[in-house]
């Protein structure tokens, strides 16, 4: 509510008022009435207004930790939790995912897109990333985006392939075996 300037208006004549609306950076879309009044020698006069606010879209799409590693084993899949977050103040409609892994490895999206992510509110997905079976150990970049609204976010996810401890078990294995055939053959023939 806010009173206006005067306006002077002359028998028989007709003067304009210019109504200015300025919502709130957070305002919703949505339809809002405005009541503008004239008041003028013992006589109110009203009016309904409507402003129509088409909202912003604004997207924030990262991990649900803040830690943008991971770690796995090839050919096993480790699950990321990740937060979709809608700042703007529309609705974000049909939220898809997508991603860009290394040759051969498979990423896939629990839920697959979600239907919409009211303004102010978040909604939690996975990814399930599964390395190559023959990914070595190492690091790997795994880009994962989400997209709705216009609005696009991409999360730069760090994978450390890690070996199987198996592999250690039948590094040992073969060490032990080989000592033991050594030992076998120094008392065989040893004393010659």
């Amino acid at each position: 509510q806010q009173q206006a300037a005067t306006v002077t208006v002359q028998p028989g004549s007709t003067a304009s008022v210019q109504v200015s609306v300025d919502p709130p950076d957070d305002a919703r879309a949505g339809t809002y009435p405005i009541a503008v009044r004239a008041v003028g020698a013992g006589t109110t006069l009203q009016a309904e207004l409507e402003v129509v606010i088409v909202g912003r879209f604004a997207l924030e799409f990262q991990t649900a930790n803040q830690r943008l590693n991971a770690r796995g084993g090839a050919g096993r899949t480790t699950s990321v939790t990740l937060v979709v977050r809608n700042t703007g103040s529309a609705p974000l409609q049909n939220v898809t995912f997508s991603s860009t892994p290394p040759s051969g490895w498979e990423v896939e999206f629990r839920p697959s897109s979600l239907p919409v992510v009211p303004p102010g509110e978040s909604r939690t997905v996975v990814a399930r990333i599964r390395p190559a079976s023959s990914a070595v150990a190492g690091d790997y970049a795994v880009t994962l985006t989400a997209s709705g609204g216009g609005k696009t976010q991409s999360v730069d996810l760090r994978f450390a392939v890690k070996t199987s401890g198996l592999w250690g078990f039948v590094g040992i294995a073969v060490i032990a075996a080989a000592i033991a055939v050594l030992l076998w053959v120094f008392r065989r023939f040893g004393h010659r």
